[in-house]
């Protein structure tokens, strides 16, 4: 088990947290992070880009002039790709994703994890709930809570006021338990828990 500090919305420490030792892993493996990173920036890809091919493009397709004695080199039509109408082997729409077994993104998300957690940019709290949905109320609770530049808050989905009250603020991203990904762990300087969120996280991501 880890033990966990549990701050108030005043920053103050009211009790420790026993977290699940699987929520948090001792051996960073980077090639499998560098691997769960790629596969979902690679699932965020269209993949709808797409060049014609000589049968897809308007034009004759009649022998623009015989075969032999012209001097001239050999054409069978003018939608020849040669002539710059369409393309030999384009890019055709197809998916970019990449599949990723289950336990390579739970190591990937202990990881991250683990590296917030020895930054010190891993908080939980007892609520996020505010009196009232003011956006200068959630500023202020961040800044009680020392959490500086982008902010994870991991929410159970009850907390009305402060989702109100946080959604204007362009550094703070609000995600369910079973919304957080490796990217915006990464991407985030800090990320924070509610106590219910994390108890909701380590149901929605378990680990074996």
């Amino acid at each position: 088990m880890v033990a966990l500090d549990v701050f108030d919305k005043n920053n103050v420490k009211v009790r420790e947290f026993e977290a699940s030792d699987g929520l948090f892993t001792k051996a960073l493996n980077r090639g499998v992070v560098h691997q769960v990173v790629v596969a979902q920036h690679a699932a965020q890809r269209y993949g709808t880009h797409k060049a014609k091919t000589r049968s897809e493009v308007s034009g004759s397709g009649q022998k623009p002039w015989r075969q032999k004695g012209t001097g001239r080199a050999r054409a069978g039509m003018r939608t020849s790709p040669l002539w710059g109408a369409s393309t030999i082997f384009g890019p055709v729409p197809h998916s970019h994703r990449k599949r990723v077994p289950k336990k390579l993104r739970r190591h990937a998300l202990q990881a991250a994890l683990q590296s917030k957690l020895v930054e010190g940019a891993f908080r939980v709290v007892t609520d996020f709930d505010l009196p009232l949905p003011k956006t200068k109320d959630a500023v202020a609770l961040f800044d009680r809570l020392g959490l500086n530049g982008k902010v994870l808050a991991v929410i159970q989905g009850d907390e009305r006021n402060f989702q109100l009250a946080a959604r204007n603020l362009s550094h703070v991203k609000l995600v369910r338990p079973s919304g957080v990904d490796l990217l915006s762990l990464m991407e985030a300087n800090a990320v924070v828990f509610s106590e219910a969120s994390l108890i909701a996280f380590g149901e929605c991501h378990p680990y074996e």
